[in-house]
């Protein structure tokens, strides 16, 4: 249907006036001084010229023809995603699944959008599957996981053509990596496609009862013939209170059993005392027994690794005057075989003790004394001068008024000691100097302020006791004394203990921790720590607490370090436990290794532990800027226990790591829907969440959808550009003329 419209060629009011003016004229001439013609001559020369000016006039208004001209709607493409996952198989949704009730649906919009869509169905968990329309009434929750995101993008580059829309069933469980940003990542995709997703969440806040181990670490190191323990938390989920029974197990034999209580949402504790007396990996698996309604037992044991090593750690203890704290330490791990130590104490400035006391590793009986050897110097100054006389040691331990040991440039070596070699740096009675150098500063967990001096009993956070370095007791030992207070705890530290006291340190840092580069620097409050060494508190004693404590404080340390004592090379994986879904990655990282270069491509092997069969082997990349770290990858691997090692020359197998492959278990066990994440999705992407009337609401989304993406358009054609228009003009003035001419006028 065709429209004429003006679109005028001058500005409507000037063409207002340039009418009456023309017009009045006209009047003026035929009325106000006619001409001497004949009345009848000159009425028809009047109504001429009038007809001229205005088609004249009607030509400024540019009459214009115009012409709706619409898109054909075709017919679109309408994909159908149907969530097959475990966790479909939660019966919520009225008395039937959550998976019934989405194939139901589906079902429903197949009748009734058949006419108007070319459907396409899948099932979708970990990726996306044809489904044909006959299977819907027979499908099963069996996914293992549900990469909501993943089979959306999948969907959308499965040449769905380019009209079309998406409507995902689910129940919104995207447990993957990476869940917010993938999802987003689809919705941006989807839009910049022009399909619309609309989506549809099945099931409610469903929970289940089920018991879980977490360990506090899932390796460890301890010396030849020390004992270290195995700390494991024992999670309740949906079961406020009962108890279990706990075994440790080292493959198939059961070492020993625990019984753990557990009530309201606090998790049980139970703890498991082991050693070994010969160097090497050793493998435990912690397990707790299932509930008789337990459905999920994967996640009911972990495994632990303990790497036992005969190279004993290096301590270096540096104290600037002579007080008991440093005497008790010094002599506690000189007692430790695990330890060489070597203390320095300032006596005056002229003047500084050391002591040495070194293990040759060979020798993992206890009893055997250490190699001690005492002399003076003439300055504190020396021991840190040296970067490279630094990498001898992985521990540092600071007493108070340290300043002689560390001029400006021997802080310098310090730091850099911690960040790029791997060490760690110990503040064992709080502020290690008068005034902190800018560079120290940069390093340390806290800042402090001076305070009369105070004393505080520790209590340990929620940290703390996971961690174990102090004993539960602590709260009961003897109080600290510090005459500085921690002002500010920086972001990445970690608060293990705080001050327990009355007056202004109440609630103050009192143990922090805190990585820098690839070190870390740990600071405890307070002096008077060498009383816990001998006192006892309510007729039990408590003598062990002291070398306890510090033996867990350092073997933490060291295992949390890159490399241990003695290693060149250092093999990691990204985790303890993988799934059978992932890819594996470990990490290896090397210095001062005579095999392997920054630019050489070391091999990795990839062994069952079960068995000793080779898997792989695996081409380690580097891995980063940082020269000495590669990364080998490889793709998920069958459920089983697996040793990776580094390829040697000789054979030799000392650089090693270990690692499990689990089937995944969140799916099962979180079943919580989320109709959030659905209703984001849907929004995001132009589309929307469904309601009760899901067949008209996509019906009626999409034709807005398509309508918004194809707006109306006209088609313009000026009505006065035809020569028969002008034509007409033309015959009316020359007529005009003509008739003025007859009447005898010029």
């Amino acid at each position: 249907m065709r429209t004429l419209v003006t679109d005028p060629l001058i500005p409507g009011p000037l063409w207002t006036a340039l009418a009456v003016m023309s017009f009045a004229v006209l009047a003026g001439y035929l009325f106000v001084k006619p001409p001497r013609v004949p009345a009848a001559r000159r009425t028809v020369f009047g109504v001429l010229l009038a007809a001229g000016l205005a088609g004249i006039l009607g030509l400024l208004l540019n009459p214009t023809w115009e012409e709706l001209e619409r898109s054909r709607l075709a017919r679109p493409t309408l994909g159908l995603l149907v969530d097959t996952s475990g966790s479909m198989d939660t019966p919520d949704c009225d008395g039937a699944t959550r998976l019934r009730a989405a194939a139901d649906l589906a079902r429903q919009l197949r009748d009734q959008l058949g006419q108007d869509f070319d459907l396409r169905l899948w099932r979708f968990d970990t990726d996306v599957r044809a489904l044909p329309a006959e299977e819907l009434g027979a499908l099963h929750a069996e996914g293992v996981a549900t990469d909501l995101a993943g089979c959306v993008q999948r969907a959308l580059g499965s040449s769905l053509g380019e009209e079309a829309a998406l409507v995902v069933l689910s129940d919104g469980i995207h447990n993957v990596a990476d869940t917010m940003g993938q999802l987003t990542e689809a919705a941006r995709t989807a839009r910049a496609l022009s399909v619309p997703i609309f989506t549809r969440t099945f099931g409610a806040d469903a929970t289940i009862e089920d018991l879980s181990v977490e360990l506090a670490t899932p390796d460890d190191v301890a010396f030849v013939g020390r004992e270290v323990p195995i700390r494991a938390l024992v999670r309740h989920a949906g079961v406020r209170q009962g108890s279990a029974d706990v075994t440790l197990q080292a493959g198939d034999e059961v070492l020993a059993s625990r019984p753990v209580e557990f009530s309201g949402a606090a998790p049980g504790r139970v703890e498991f005392p082991v050693k070994r007396d010969a160097p090497g990996l050793y493998r435990y698996v912690v397990k707790v027994a299932p509930l008789p309604q337990e459905t999920v037992r994967a996640n009911n044991e972990r495994v632990f690794y303990l790497r036992v090593i005969d190279t004993p750690i290096r301590v270096l203890i540096l104290e600037g005057k002579p007080y008991w704290d440093f005497k008790f330490l010094l002599r506690s791990l000189a007692e430790d075989p695990g330890m060489s130590v070597t203390g320095a104490v300032r006596m005056k400035d002229s003047r500084v003790i050391l002591r040495e006391f070194r293990r040759d590793g060979k020798e993992p009986n206890p009893k055997q004394p250490p190699e001690e050897k005492a002399e003076t110097l003439a300055s504190g100054a020396s021991f840190l001068a040296s970067y490279d006389a630094l990498k001898e040691y992985q521990i540092i331990v600071l007493g108070r008024d340290a300043q002689a040991f560390l001029p400006a440039k021997n802080t310098e070596n310090v730091c850099r000691w911690i960040g790029e070699w791997g060490g760690s740096l110990v503040c064992a009675r709080g502020q290690p100097l008068l005034t902190i150098p800018e560079k120290l500063d940069a390093v340390m967990p806290v800042r402090w302020k001076g305070v009369a001096e105070t004393r505080f009993r520790v209590q340990l956070s929620p940290e703390g006791e996971f961690l174990g370095w102090f004993p539960s007791v602590a709260a009961l030992m003897p109080s600290l004394a510090t005459g500085a207070q921690v002002a500010a705890v920086k972001p990445l530290a970690t608060v293990v203990a705080r001050a327990e006291t009355q007056g202004p340190l109440e609630g103050m840092a009192a143990v922090t921790c805190q990585p820098y580069g690839a070190g870390r620097v740990v600071v405890l409050e307070g002096s008077g720590l060498w009383r816990w060494a001998f006192l006892t508190t309510g007729g039990k004693p408590h003598g062990e607490i002291y070398g306890r404590f510090w033996n867990s404080l350092l073997r933490w340390l060291a295992a949390s370090a890159d490399f241990l004592p003695g290693q060149t090379a250092s093999l990691r994986p990204t985790q303890s436990v993988y799934t059978s879904l992932d890819r594996v990655v470990i990490q290896l990282m090397v210095r001062d290794d005579p095999e392997i270069s920054s630019d050489s491509t070391p091999l990795t092997i990839v062994r069952s532990a079960a068995d000793g069969a080779e898997v792989g082997r695996i081409a380690a990349m580097p891995g980063g800027a940082a020269p000495g770290v590669f990364r080998a990858a490889t793709g998920p691997l069958p459920i089983g226990s697996y040793v990776a090692e580094l390829a040697r020359r000789d054979g030799s197998r000392n650089v090693a790591c270990a690692f499990d492959v689990q089937a995944p278990v969140q799916e099962l066990l979180d079943l919580q829907a989320r109709p959030g994440f659905m209703k984001r999705l849907a929004e995001q992407s132009g589309g929307q969440a469904l309601s009760d009337s899901p067949a008209k609401q996509i019906q009626a989304g999409y034709l807005e959808q398509w309508q918004a993406r194809h707006p109306e358009q006209f088609r313009r054609t000026p009505a006065w550009d035809r020569w028969g228009v002008l034509m007409a003009l033309a015959a009316v003035m020359g007529a005009a003329w003509v008739v003025r001419r007859r009447g005898g006028l010029v």
